[in-house]
């Protein structure tokens, strides 16, 4: 245990060593101000020989006092009497690592520290207490320090992490934001494991000669002529994947992906070019969409020889709606669906209603971010395609179009580029390719 002698002395008289673990000092004026009219409220920690070991922001404080300051429009003046109180550690401060840990456990329980400086301090306490100890534990820490093993256990992984990529956690405002960034990587990660390992099964292999990585205008050209009877998808456009795949682009090395109209419409233009001579002359296309490129895609698909549908179908979401500007407008609670066919090519459910009522996938449930309803790509293909005809999913995501074609009997084909997503794919065809196998298949999201 740590004695503690009271005194007080003057600012000057107390050294504040390098290296400390607080960088940020805030509103400085503002505790000056308070110091002077009210008396300091607690006292700093020092050493026997007067190094500070705990309080640096009160003596900057007592600096500003001791020089002058304005805070609110008032100024005060100098105080060159003004001595600041302090407790002496009159023991176990012989050493510079046992006055770090007094500075970094003082600083953690008050909570002065900035979530990066927090982290950080419990790295550096652990490795402290940790020295020349080859059996020593996080549990042992928490057990020294007082801190809970969870959080000491938390705070030393997400400070290793913030030094390897600090770019990942730019954005992050607090401890709990940076704690899901690395939540969500463990996720990913652990899914790059699973698709690994689900690969090297006969299963894996198989959906692996079903979904192909890379982008769509690349993967398209592999495709023989007039093989494809239905292009089924939902291309990316208007769901802010711009911003949220910036950061895994740039540690990757990669320009972001863009989704907004000034992209889509040119690469949905190529798309098309090159997968017209894919698609059969017998052959459907079915697109979900925004309200804005309904009639664009209309009439991009027209001038490949499809008949396309001026009313679009749409997907009903019971329940749930969504808008940045409630004071404005109603939350949007149903997408677009566009379609057409081309050649003989006709519905195989004609004449049913053009809106598909399926409740969205909640976010427990999702493997991907825009995921649809298994249900609804199940309605969707039963709609238009027959066993044994194939089914191209140009952006398949989690793969849900692709397990949909599974289990009508149709024959497959996704194009993925996003790496994560590919490797959840693989894992869910996988799964639904073995439940074919084994009977199973009809109770695949049932």
């Amino acid at each position: 245990m740590i004695e503690l002698k009271y005194g007080y002395c003057h600012p000057s008289h107390i050294t504040i060593p390098p290296g400390r673990e607080r960088k940020e000092f805030k509103k400085l004026d503002e505790l000056a101000a308070s110091m002077f009219n009210n008396g300091q409220q607690v006292p700093i920690i020092i050493t026997p020989s007067f190094i500070l070991l705990e309080g640096e922001r009160r003596m900057k404080a007592a600096k500003l006092i001791y020089e002058g300051f304005t805070y609110n429009g008032r100024s005060y003046l100098p105080d060159q009497s003004w001595e600041i109180e302090y407790k002496i550690a009159l023991q176990d401060v012989s050493t510079e690592d046992q006055q770090k840990i007094i500075e970094i456990i003082c600083n953690k329980h008050r909570e002065q520290f900035t979530w990066e400086e927090d982290i950080r301090a419990t790295e550096k306490l652990h490795q402290i207490l940790s020295k020349n100890k080859p059996d020593w534990s996080m549990r042992k820490t928490a057990e020294e320090t007082g801190i809970s093993l969870h959080k000491v256990s938390d705070e030393v992984n997400l400070s290793k992490a913030l030094e390897a990529k600090p770019v990942l956690f730019e954005k992050c405002k607090s401890k709990a934001d940076a704690l899901k960034v690395i939540k969500d990587m463990r996720l990913k990660e652990m899914m790059q494991e699973v698709a690994r390992r689900g690969a090297k099964t006969d299963y894996g292999i198989k959906a692996s000669s079903i979904i192909f990585q890379g982008k769509d205008t690349d993967l398209i050209q592999m495709i023989p002529d007039r093989s494809i009877y239905a292009l089924i998808a939902d291309p990316m456009y208007g769901v802010g994947i711009d911003s949220e795949m910036r950061a895994d682009k740039q540690n990757e090395g990669m320009k972001a992906l863009d989704d907004s109209v000034k992209t889509f419409r040119p690469n949905m233009e190529l798309f098309a070019q090159l997968a017209n001579p894919k698609l059969g002359e017998d052959s459907i296309v079915c697109l979900f969409t925004a309200f804005e490129n309904v009639e664009w895609l209309n009439k991009l698909w027209l001038q490949y020889g499809y008949r396309m549908d001026t009313v679009p179908m749409i997907w009903v979401k019971p329940g749930s709606h969504y808008t940045n500007t409630p004071s404005i407008y109603f939350g949007k609670s149903y997408e677009f669906i566009v379609y057409g066919v081309r050649g003989n090519a006709t519905l195989v459910k004609g004449g049913a209603a053009n809106s598909l009522i399926f409740p969205i996938v909640t976010s427990t449930e999702k493997t991907h971010a825009y995921e649809k309803p298994l249900a609804l790509m199940d309605e969707l293909i039963n709609r238009f395609c027959l066993p044994g005809q194939t089914i191209l999913d140009n952006q398949c995501g989690s793969g849900t179009t692709i397990v949909s074609a599974i289990k009508r009997g149709c024959k497959a084909i996704g194009f993925e580029m996003n790496q994560d997503n590919y490797n959840k794919a693989i894992v869910r065809v996988s799964e639904a390719l073995k439940a074919k196998d084994s009977g199973l298949i009809g109770k695949v999201g049932g």
